[in-house]
Protein backbone atom coordinates (compact mmCIF):
# COMPACT_ATOMS: atom_id res chain seq x y z
CA UNK A 1 0.00 0.00 0.00
CA UNK A 2 2.80 2.40 0.84
CA UNK A 3 4.84 1.70 -2.29
CA UNK A 4 1.91 2.22 -4.69
CA UNK A 5 -0.24 5.00 -3.20
CA UNK A 6 -2.61 5.20 -6.18
CA UNK A 7 -3.20 1.44 -6.53
CA UNK A 8 -6.22 -0.48 -5.28
CA UNK A 9 -6.09 -4.08 -4.08
CA UNK A 10 -8.39 -7.06 -3.78
CA UNK A 11 -7.75 -9.83 -1.25
CA UNK A 12 -9.51 -13.12 -1.95
CA UNK A 13 -9.51 -15.74 0.82
CA UNK A 14 -11.22 -19.11 0.64
CA UNK A 15 -11.54 -19.15 4.41
CA UNK A 16 -14.34 -17.46 6.35
CA UNK A 17 -12.25 -14.87 8.19
CA UNK A 18 -8.84 -13.26 8.27
CA UNK A 19 -5.94 -15.57 9.00
CA UNK A 20 -5.89 -17.96 6.06
CA UNK A 21 -5.11 -21.55 7.05
CA UNK A 22 -4.64 -20.43 10.66
CA UNK A 23 -8.45 -20.27 10.94
CA UNK A 24 -8.59 -24.07 10.74
CA UNK A 25 -5.21 -25.02 12.29
CA UNK A 26 -5.18 -27.23 15.35
CA UNK A 27 -5.65 -25.13 18.50
CA UNK A 28 -2.27 -26.18 19.94
CA UNK A 29 -0.28 -25.07 16.87
CA UNK A 30 2.04 -22.07 17.28
CA UNK A 31 4.46 -20.31 14.99
CA UNK A 32 7.78 -22.12 14.62
CA UNK A 33 9.57 -18.80 14.20
CA UNK A 34 9.74 -15.69 16.34
CA UNK A 35 6.42 -13.80 16.16
CA UNK A 36 8.09 -10.48 15.36
CA UNK A 37 9.41 -11.88 12.05
CA UNK A 38 5.91 -12.85 10.84
CA UNK A 39 3.14 -10.66 9.46
CA UNK A 40 3.07 -7.36 7.59
CA UNK A 41 5.53 -4.47 7.82
CA UNK A 42 2.96 -1.91 8.96
CA UNK A 43 1.79 -3.80 12.05
CA UNK A 44 3.82 -5.52 14.75
CA UNK A 45 3.14 -9.11 15.77
CA UNK A 46 4.94 -10.13 18.91
CA UNK A 47 5.65 -8.84 22.36
CA UNK A 48 7.59 -5.56 22.44
CA UNK A 49 10.30 -5.46 25.13
CA UNK A 50 11.69 -1.96 24.61
CA UNK A 51 9.43 -0.62 27.36
CA UNK A 52 11.11 -2.97 29.82
CA UNK A 53 14.61 -1.68 29.13
CA UNK A 54 15.85 -4.87 27.51
CA UNK A 55 18.55 -5.07 24.84
CA UNK A 56 16.26 -6.99 22.47
CA UNK A 57 13.40 -5.03 20.90
CA UNK A 58 11.08 -8.06 20.76
CA UNK A 59 10.67 -11.19 22.84
CA UNK A 60 12.71 -13.79 20.93
CA UNK A 61 10.88 -16.62 22.71
CA UNK A 62 7.42 -15.39 21.67
CA UNK A 63 5.59 -17.79 19.33
CA UNK A 64 2.05 -16.64 18.51
CA UNK A 65 -0.84 -19.09 18.72
CA UNK A 66 -3.21 -19.63 15.83
CA UNK A 67 -5.88 -17.52 17.51
CA UNK A 68 -3.38 -14.68 18.11
CA UNK A 69 -2.46 -14.81 14.42
CA UNK A 70 -6.12 -14.69 13.36
CA UNK A 71 -6.75 -11.72 15.66
CA UNK A 72 -3.65 -10.03 14.26
CA UNK A 73 -4.79 -10.48 10.65
CA UNK A 74 -8.30 -9.24 11.50
CA UNK A 75 -6.69 -6.00 12.66
CA UNK A 76 -4.50 -5.89 9.54
CA UNK A 77 -7.56 -6.29 7.31
CA UNK A 78 -9.39 -3.49 9.14
CA UNK A 79 -6.29 -1.27 8.79
CA UNK A 80 -6.16 -2.01 5.05
CA UNK A 81 -9.90 -1.47 4.53
CA UNK A 82 -9.71 1.89 6.32
CA UNK A 83 -7.58 3.17 3.43
CA UNK A 84 -10.58 2.69 1.09
CA UNK A 85 -8.12 1.09 -1.36
CA UNK A 86 -8.54 -2.54 -0.30
CA UNK A 87 -11.55 -4.83 -0.74
CA UNK A 88 -11.65 -8.23 0.93
CA UNK A 89 -13.70 -11.25 -0.14
CA UNK A 90 -13.85 -14.16 2.31
CA UNK A 91 -15.31 -17.57 1.42
CA UNK A 92 -14.18 -16.96 -2.15
CA UNK A 93 -11.88 -18.52 -4.72
CA UNK A 94 -10.28 -16.97 -7.75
Amino acid sequence: LDEMPSATFIIVDRFSRAGGHWTIAYPFVRLHQVSCSYGVNSRQLGKNLTKRGRAEKYDIDDRATGEEICDYYSKVIEQFKATKRVKVFFNSNY
